[in-house]
C-alpha cells in the first residue's frame, strides 16, 4: 500500500474467528470462546493507542466499511459503524447477540448444538435449544474417522482433561467442558468473568434473567431467526458441517 501511496487513506483491520481453541472455549458463546483480537488502522481517523470499551461483533465491519466510502448501510445488517467510536462520539451499546448452530461432525445423526447468546457489559444470558444434546459432542465417536467430544478440537489440554476425566481434581473442569447444560445459562461477568457460576435458576436473579430472555427474543423475532418461532426448528441439521 506504501509503494502505491495508498497507505494514508486505507483501513487496515487485524481480528480472528473464535477465541480460545480449548475445552468450553472456541465453539461455545462464553467470553473464551467469542473474545478475539479487534485492530484497527486508518490514519487521520483513529488515534494511535486509542483503547475502545464498546461492545463490539465482527459484522460491525461491513457497515463500518460501507460507512467510510460513503455508501448506506442495507437495513437488513445488524451490525453497527465502528466510526463513531473510533471518532469518540459513538452511544453506548446496551448489548450483542451471540449465535452458534454447529462446529463440526460431532453427533450421531450429524446433529447441531444450537445456541443464541445475549452479552451486555454485566451479564451473559444463554440459551441451549436442544440441552438433551451433548454440547461439546458425543462421548463416544460418531463415526469411526471422528473422535470423542468432537466439537473441543484436539490438542494437548483436550488430551490432559480427558486422560484425568475421572481425577477428583478434574471433575468439574471436565463436567463444564462436556457435561450437558440446562435450556438457560445466565452469569454476572463481573464477579465471574469466566461463566463458571451459573445463576439461571437463583431466585435473586429471576428478574434479570426475563429481561435478557425477552430481550434476545425480540432481536431473533426482528432479525428472522427461524428459532425465534419454532426454536427446535431441524432446518439446519442437514447442512453440511465443518471442522
Amino acid at each position: 500500500m506504501a509503494e502505491r501511496g495508498l497507505a494514508g487513506n486505507t483501513i487496515v483491520v487485524m481480528t480472528g474467528d473464535h477465541g480460545w481453541p480449548w475445552p468450553r472455549a472456541k465453539a461455545n458463546t462464553y467470553d473464551a470462546g467469542t473474545h478475539v483480537p479487534l485492530a484497527i488502522r486508518w490514519p487521520g481517523r483513529a488515534a494511535p493507542g486509542t483503547v475502545i470499551d464498546r461492545l463490539t461483533v465482527l459484522s460491525d465491519l461491513v457497515p463500518t466499511f460501507l460507512h467510510a466510502a460513503g455508501l448506506p448501510v442495507p437495513p437488513a445488517m445488524t451490525g453497527q459503524s465502528l466510526l463513531p467510536a473510533l471518532s469518540g462520539t459513538a452511544a453506548p451499546r446496551e448489548f450483542v447477540v451471540l449465535e452458534r448452530e454447529r462446529h463440526s461432525f460431532a453427533r450421531e445423526g450429524n446433529l447441531s448444538y444450537p445456541i443464541r447468546a445475549l452479552r451486555t457489559h454485566r451479564w451473559l444470558y444463554i440459551r441451549n435449544f436442544f440441552p438433551e444434546r451433548w454440547p461439546a459432542g458425543d462421548p463416544q465417536p460418531p463415526s469411526p474417522d471422528r473422535g470423542v467430544f468432537g466439537d473441543i478440537d484436539a490438542g494437548p489440554t483436550k488430551t490432559q482433561l480427558l486422560e484425568n476425566r475421572h481425577r477428583p481434581e478434574f471433575a468439574r473442569a471436565f463436567r463444564l467442558a462436556t457435561g450437558k447444560r440446562p435450556k438457560e445459562e445466565l452469569y454476572d461477568l463481573a464477579s465471574d468473568p469466566h461463566s463458571l457460576d451459573d445463576l439461571a435458576d437463583r431466585p435473586g436473579r429471576a428478574a434479570v434473567r426475563t429481561r435478557l430472555r425477552k430481550q434476545l427474543q425480540s432481536w431473533m423475532l426482528r432479525t428472522g431467526d427461524p428459532r425465534a418461532v419454532d426454536p427446535r426448528t431441524g432446518f439446519w441439521d442437514d447442512v453440511t458441517s465443518y471442522g
